[in-house]
């Protein structure tokens, strides 16, 4: 029999144990792997809603560039068909005949009741802007939140990352504070979008108007000069204008022409210039310069003199609406 007897040191013990599987439970680093996992899936959730929230301002943000624009087309609509019925009116006002005053009238009333139905359209128009930017800035506001939840999320990541390493205890605890405030940012995010929809209709719409109070006053001011343009047409109307006043000239150098017996091209030759430029002075067009005026002129042996103005004729009211 054998007398040798083996004395286990700690040491021996412990190989012992691990060989046969037997560890020790380490509560920190189950705690930080729960936790780092639980964070992981809330930002991932987070960055999801961020990106929803954005793709959704966006979109608001684009349904009110198109409605502005389309307003804006209304509006120049509405001023187009205002400016007939102020020639129309002007018209009626100068006709002599009985059959030709009440086609104006007629005129006139047809072109208003146009602006109404314009004007209805359009005001529909900027209401819808503005429910637009309202929506457009909820969205960005929640996507806000969103990202700064995101942001915190991965803050807390990051630490618990050093916590395991550092095994510092406080650590631990900016760890879960840190993540509390991105659970508190993230439900902030979520909670101000349920008030929104808890609230009555009439509510929200207000809520709608305060957001876009700015836009409001921008579309309010537009109108006023609308109206304000609408208002002295007539008046600007018993001046002369300077488009006008080409025509005028346009249409006595070809008749002058015509008296004369030459034809465009032979006119274009004696002032030297094209037949192009000729028909665009006959045609009384604004944007020809003055010297081919004066070359024209001076070819029919006429010059310009300066008389007073008299107002539009019925023939050129009436070719507006031609």
């Amino acid at each position: 029999m054998s007398s040798e007897y083996e004395v286990h040191g700690p040491h021996d013990h412990e190989v012992e144990r691990a060989a046969h599987g037997v560890h020790r439970r380490d509560s920190l680093t189950g705690r930080i792997a729960v936790t780092t996992a639980i964070l992981a899936t809330l930002g991932a959730l987070c960055a999801y809603q961020g990106g929803n929230a954005e793709s959704l301002a966006l979109y608001y943000k684009n349904e009110e560039a198109i409605a502005k624009t389309e307003a804006a087309n209304q509006w120049g609509y509405y001023q187009a068909k205002g400016e007939k019925q102020n020639l129309a009116d002007l018209g009626a006002a100068l006709a002599t005949n009985p059959d030709t005053a009440q086609r104006f009238t007629q005129d006139s009333q047809r072109y208003a009741q146009q602006k109404a139905e314009i004007r209805t359209k359009a005001e529909a128009l900027e209401e819808k802007v503005m429910a637009n930017e309202a929506l457009s800035e909820t969205q960005l506001h929640r996507h806000h939140r969103w990202a700064q939840a995101t942001m915190l999320m991965q803050v807390a990541i990051s630490l618990a990352a050093i916590t395991l390493l550092t095994r510092r205890r406080w650590l631990q605890a900016a760890v879960y504070g840190v993540a509390g405030g991105g659970v508190v940012v993230g439900g902030v995010g979520v909670a101000a979008r349920l008030a929104i929809q808890a609230l009555p209709e009439s509510d929200q719409q207000a809520l709608k108007d305060t957001t876009c109070h700015s836009d409001r006053i921008g579309f309010t001011e537009s109108l006023r000069f609308r109206i304000r343009y609408k208002s002295s047409t007539l008046l600007r109307m018993q001046n002369m204008d300077s488009e006008l006043i080409s025509q005028r000239l346009g249409s006595q150098l070809r008749q002058r022409r015509l008296n004369r017996g030459l034809t465009q091209a032979s006119l274009a030759e004696l002032a030297g210039l094209t037949r192009q430029k000729i028909i665009a002075v006959e045609r009384g067009d604004s944007r020809v310069g003055m010297a081919a005026y004066a070359r024209a002129l001076a070819a029919l042996d006429c010059e310009l003199a300066i008389i007073p103005a008299a107002l539009p004729t019925l023939d050129e009211i009436q070719g507006i609406f031609d």
